[in-house]
């Protein structure tokens, strides 16, 4: 699920510099509790690890914000690629 304009806050459980949404899933990926993801595109590409999804999380959690684009990753189960392909 991906939904523009939008972050999870308030559950980072990591965070760093990507040079494509790619690497950001496949980060989420391999750290044990990343549910989703948040990543901003602004030349940056900055790229955080959520502990939950938006569902999970406070409603107060998921905010609006146009610089970022939150992902859900399956609950850390879905093919990288086929996903991030699908979003791009």
């Amino acid at each position: 699920m991906k939904v523009q304009g939008h972050a999870l806050k308030s559950c980072k459980i990591g965070e760093s510099s990507v040079t494509e949404v790619e690497q950001c899933y496949e980060h989420c990926m391999n750290h044990d509790g990343c549910k989703s993801i948040n990543y901003k595109d602004d030349g940056e590409k900055n790229c955080q690890l959520n502990s939950k999804v938006k569902e999970a999380a406070s409603v107060n959690d998921f905010e609006e914000d146009g610089m970022w684009t939150y992902f859900a990753t399956n609950y850390n189960t879905t093919n990288v690629s086929s996903i991030s392909s699908s979003y791009i």
